[in-house]
């Protein structure tokens, strides 16, 4: 199901930092990776926009091309990833202002609205609407009245809308944006009643603000079938070296981050440090996907 945290997923990404930083653990923003590269003694090289540092291990939550880009190369392995990462989505949106005394509602919620359910769930025909808590809002005042928050988003096939020249790009996520406009008036009259500011995003703003590859989003596409659970990650690019992220472990949400995470540390424990976490000791294995259960449970050895 979907959840709310209150301040936002900012306020819950901060609360994880401070939580590292408690810890030990230096933390630093602002300060992008330019390259990666293995030294003759075998651990890295990473140059960053304010110095170089050496690691024996790196963990890239990245899309599997910007990787590929930092390293200056990619194997048969990261091609094929890219190529199924480069089958899926980016995401359309808007971020509207609301005058929260329109809303019957005080508590946050999530609409799935439909305009056309003969028509594909994308492009704005289907459109998802979060609408914060008012209690979140509760020293905001502008023209005399409280406000609130709400966030639209429409999925994108985003391989036809980049073979689109940049004048036709413009055009069409314009129209999406007017469609997404339509539906939520169709369909959730009250918060369109209540908006009092637009504003309009694109994968081009979500790759200009995240650095991610083309501005793709929620990895690669999942289909039916257990082929979609093969690999539950991290992905070993080579010795000391993971991705992780959605495009390896399947979903974005909070959960799938915290069993991504979990997972990296058992990998990196049993693979690199040669130690088990816990009582799942086999599991940090599992970052293989090409070794079968049975080969681990006779102790067969692992790459």
């Amino acid at each position: 199901g979907t959840g709310h945290v209150a301040g936002g997923i900012g306020s819950f990404a901060s609360a994880v930092t401070d939580a590292i930083s408690r810890r030990g653990t230096d933390v630093r923003f602002s300060n992008r990776v330019q390259r990666i590269a293995r030294e003759p003694l075998g651990d890295f090289r990473v140059e960053t926009r304010h110095g170089t540092w050496r690691a024996r291990s790196v963990i890239a939550n990245l899309l599997p091309q910007d990787l590929a880009r930092l390293l200056g190369y990619a194997d048969a392995e990261l091609r094929e990833l890219s190529a199924q990462v480069e089958s899926g989505w980016g995401a359309v949106m808007s971020y509207l202002t609301l005058d929260a005394t329109k809303l019957s509602e005080k508590a946050a919620f999530h609409l799935q609205l439909v305009a056309d359910t003969e028509q594909e769930f994308s492009c704005g025909n289907h459109v998802f609407c979060s609408v914060s808590d008012a209690r979140e809002h509760s020293d905001g005042v502008a023209s005399g009245s409280k406000q609130r928050s709400a966030t639209l988003s429409t999925h994108v096939k985003l391989a036809w809308l980049r073979s689109l020249s940049e004048s036709e790009r413009a055009d069409t996520v314009r129209a999406i944006q007017q469609a997404m406009r339509r539906t939520l008036e169709l369909r959730a009259p009250e918060v369109a009643g209540a908006a009092l500011h637009w504003m309009p995003a694109s994968p081009r703003t979500f790759e200009r603000f995240t650095g991610r590859f083309g501005g793709y989003v929620g990895g690669v596409p999942r289909r039916a079938g257990l082929a979609n659970y093969r690999r539950l990650g991290p992905l070993r690019v080579e010795p000391g070296l993971y991705l992780v992220g959605d495009s390896v472990f399947p979903g974005q949400s909070i959960l799938a981050a915290a069993l991504g995470g979990l997972r990296t540390a058992e990998a990196i424990c049993a693979k690199e440090l040669g130690i088990g976490i816990g009582k799942r000791r086999l599991s940090a294995q599992h970052a293989d996907p090409h070794v079968s259960p049975p080969a681990r449970s006779r102790g067969a050895p692992t790459r």
